[in-house]
């Protein structure tokens, strides 16, 4: 039987400021509103990124139009977390209690020249 998730046991994939809001915002490259499903954090390029609760990895997206390079991570019960602009993947982690927990499946990629659209 899976644990239930509650928004008050996820936390930060990686350490860094709130830069974009979850949301109706305007995008300038698309010179219109739209919903922002997510938050964007600011971090160093190279920092670990950790998955939000432990989870299994559900897809690694490469090229991305949008997003770069992209997690999908499944943490059971309909919960499941996104993770973009990553430079490299690689999973790390153990099996605790039947459940894959993370250590960290990548790094945040160099933003310069690149940075994702939808962050406009």
């Amino acid at each position: 039987m899976a644990v239930p998730v509650t928004i008050d046991a996820l936390h930060r994939p990686v350490a860094g400021e709130i830069v974009k809001q979850y949301g109706f915002r305007w995008l300038a490259t698309h010179q219109d509103f739209r919903y922002h499903l997510g938050i964007g954090l600011a971090a160093m390029p190279g920092s670990p990124v950790v998955a939000a609760y432990a989870g299994r990895v559900k897809s690694i997206e490469t090229n991305h139009p949008e997003w770069g390079t992209r997690v999908v991570v499944e943490h059971g019960g309909g919960w499941r977390t996104e993770y973009a602009n990553i430079a490299s993947v690689a999973v790390r982690g153990s099996k605790r209690d039947g459940a894959f927990c993370f250590t960290s499946f990548g790094t945040i990629a160099a933003s310069l020249g690149r940075a994702p659209k939808h962050g406009s």
